[in-house]
């Protein structure tokens, strides 16, 4: 379906059609969304990615610096681009490469964190950049 540029609807479509992997989480890192290339690249259907955490996503030896660095981001309130490990199922690891932006609510807290991940690129974050 076409929807007029600048409605919500031409940027809902945007977002689900989009070839990279969208994710947007609370500021805990539960799942709020994902479009359907995120969908893909974790395996899930759409009903079993809302309302769990982004963490259960992340290689389990790579989940406590994840954690540490999206932390330290949040605080310093600038945008991540990183590699990360995913194991979206056991022993399925995906390489990817992820940015990471925040929206905060009137008062200054974190509303909401939209997520890109980028699968297979070569080498390091400057390859990208």
């Amino acid at each position: 379906m076409k929807h007029e540029r600048g409605t919500l609807g031409y940027f809902q479509e945007l977002f689900e059609l989009a070839p990279a992997a969208y994710i947007v989480t609370d500021g805990h890192l539960v799942i709020d969304n994902a479009n359907s290339a995120a969908v893909k690249l974790l395996r899930k259907p759409l009903d079993e990615l809302v309302g769990k955490p982004l963490l259960k996503f992340v290689e389990p030896g790579e989940r406590t610096v994840f954690r540490t660095m999206v932390t330290e981001s949040l605080i310093a309130n600038r945008q991540l681009v990183q590699p990360l490990s995913l194991e979206p199922v056991p022993g399925g690891v995906e390489e990817v490469l992820y940015s990471a932006c925040v929206e905060h609510d009137a008062k200054g807290n974190v509303s909401a964190i939209y997520w890109l991940f980028i699968q297979g690129f070569e080498g390091g974050q400057g390859d990208l950049l």
